[in-house]
């Protein structure tokens, strides 16, 4: 879970979007860990860290059918 690495969100709003990782925010007594996301378009956005699978460094280490770009 690192800035430039690739991710997968999993769940909440941009559920299935292939996302870059941009900046981990770190959890404190009454936030969760969380992430600002860049979608392909440029697009961003947080969510938590939960929220996320990572699926690879700079690009997806895997293919996914049916994922929004």
């Amino acid at each position: 879970l690192e800035a430039g690495h690739a991710a997968l969100v999993v769940s909440g709003k941009h559920v299935g979007s292939l996302t870059k990782i941009i900046e981990v925010i770190p959890s404190t007594m009454k936030r969760k860990k969380a992430v600002t996301l860049e979608e392909k378009d440029g697009k961003r956005f947080q969510t938590t860290a939960e929220s996320i699978f990572v699926v690879g460094k700079e690009k997806p280490a895997i293919e996914l059918k049916g994922a929004k770009d």
